[in-house]
């Protein structure tokens, strides 16, 4: 049973760490709400067991870190500054699934990129997550801007192709 949780936390920590990090802001606070939820998961383990899903573990864990959240909030003196910094739609529990498909595409996404071949993904992360023109780019690794538009071009139908084969099987695996 240890190995399966052992499994469990190497698929889901980094996802639940960037989960819990867009809610409190703080990586500590964040890593320590992801401990609790695994915590939890193992005093839980007559709820969960060999046959137990995946997505049911999911949805237990990320339901824990967003309670988790919800109830250090209710014991600090930051609830005020939290509640009016915080749109009232984020306290929802309805959001809880659409929260879980964010975390969850952004990760693909970045593994996604992190599969691309070395000049390529270095394009795509300077031109789409830094925002770098392809001039700024092409100075910056030393190449023309025509071969920045080419590994812009190579890199976007990568993903593409890599994103559509993984929201096919996100969305149409659990009605399988």
């Amino acid at each position: 049973m240890m190995e399966k949780f052992e499994v469990i936390f190497k698929e889901y920590y980094s996802r639940l760490v960037f989960y819990a990090k867009s809610k409190v802001l703080d990586m500590e606070v964040a890593e320590d709400v992801v401990q609790d939820a695994f915590v939890q998961l193992i005093n839980n383990k007559t709820n969960i067991s060999e046959d137990t899903s995946p997505i049911a573990v999911r949805n237990f864990l990320y339901t824990s870190i967003r309670y988790t959240i919800l109830n250090r909030i209710r014991r600090t003196k930051v609830h005020d500054t939290y509640l009016l910094l915080t749109p009232r739609e984020e306290l929802d529990d309805t959001d809880l699934e659409q929260d879980i498909i964010k975390v969850e595409t952004y990760f693909e996404l970045y593994k996604a990129i992190d599969s691309l071949p070395h000049v390529c993904q270095k394009v795509v992360r300077y031109g789409y997550l830094e925002e770098l023109s392809n001039s700024e780019i092409a100075d910056k690794l030393g190449i023309t801007v025509e071969t920045v538009k080419s590994h812009k071009k190579r890199g976007v139908k990568l993903l593409l192709q890599r994103m559509t084969t993984l929201f096919f099987l996100f969305f149409f695996t659990p009605f399988m």
